[in-house]
């Protein structure tokens, strides 16, 4: 196997690993509470940052991002950074539609303030997310609220004529 390929798998199997650890911990958190909401997100515009800055700025800023939610959020939520530029968000305890829409605001506000600054740029480096939200209310929702979540996700980042929310 040739140096690009070895690289290859263990960018593949960092990312696996990613996966499994974020659905070790959304098994055990959403065992937690009867009811509460996931959102899974993706950064939008972290490959033109990397590209432009170089992969230690845009890891900065993903590491700032993290930090920053779990602040926002504060003990109660689970934040964990899956492969790449997504997020996987638990908030245990969020009733309703219109609280879930206001976590989701919320959360979407975070990112969006979140920011990166150095000596050689003259504006903050930031980016915006898409976000995926879905609820459990019982044990029958709570089986599929990742997949749910997944779904919601892969509609809102796709190309739409008519702006809608993101979540």
């Amino acid at each position: 196997m040739t140096e690009t390929g070895h690289a290859e798998c263990a960018r593949y199997q960092k990312a696996v690993d990613a996966v499994r650890g974020a659905a070790a911990i959304a098994k055990e958190e959403l065992a937690r509470s009867p009811h509460g909401v996931v959102l899974l997100m993706d950064l939008d515009g972290m490959g033109d940052i990397t590209a432009r800055h170089g992969l230690p700025l845009g890891d900065r800023l993903l590491r700032q991002i993290e930090a920053n939610l779990r602040v926002r959020l504060g003990g109660c939520a689970a934040v964990t950074r899956m492969a790449g530029d997504e997020f996987l968000v638990i908030v245990p305890g969020v009733v309703g539609d219109v609280g879930s829409r206001m976590l989701v605001d919320s959360v979407l506000q975070t990112i969006e303030h979140s920011t990166i600054r150095t000596c050689w740029l003259r504006r903050p480096v930031r980016v915006t997310a898409t976000a995926g939200r879905a609820a459990w209310h019982d044990e029958a929702t709570r089986a599929s609220v990742l997949a749910r979540a997944a779904d919601r996700l892969i509609v809102a980042k796709r190309p739409s004529k008519s702006p809608l929310p993101r979540s």
